[in-house]
């Protein structure tokens, strides 16, 4: 067996040392990636907590007014957005004997139109006046017979199907 000539074992070293260079950035590259792994794990839940618990929880704009709120009282769940004046303008509610709806307010607080589900599981949408009167109404009865009606100033049926 003849002897490697030195030209041969500095290729050989040389390969050697190449290899173990890529083999130390493959192993410096995953202990960092590890790493990272673990700040990642123990220190995200304090920046992003998990799960927030509140009773109420309300979103402000830029200059500090309250446009949205949502919260849970002795009713049942609410949210609420306003306009630039702080005024509510849409309302959506979960009562907590059963009934669920959207509510729509013009600019002096009074809610327009109703669309909702009362308790007893009646569909229903209600178009309103300024003075909080029920002038047209969309229903479905307990026969599931559907039912629309207009109603006038005194609140006296003008027109009802069927």
């Amino acid at each position: 067996m003849e002897k490697p000539g030195m030209d041969e074992v500095v290729k050989r070293l040389q390969r050697v040392e190449r290899r173990s260079k890529v083999w130390m950035i493959i192993s410096a590259a995953l202990f960092v990636l590890i790493i990272g792994f673990i700040v990642i794990e123990k220190f995200v839940p304090l920046i992003i907590p998990r799960k927030i618990v509140a009773r109420k929880f309300v979103l402000k704009d830029r200059i500090g007014m309250s446009r949205a709120r949502l919260y849970v009282d002795d009713s049942g769940a609410v949210l609420k957005f306003a306009d630039e004046h702080g005024l509510t303008r849409t309302m959506l509610g979960v009562t907590d004997y059963g009934t669920a709806s959207l509510r729509m307010m013009d600019q002096g607080g009074n809610t327009r139109v109703i669309l909702g589900v009362l308790a007893n599981a009646l569909p229903g949408l209600y178009l309103k006046d300024v003075n909080r009167r029920t002038r047209i109404g969309l229903a479905v009865l307990p026969t599931t017979e559907p039912v629309m009606f207009l109603k006038d100033d005194s609140n006296q049926t003008i027109w009802r199907a069927p």
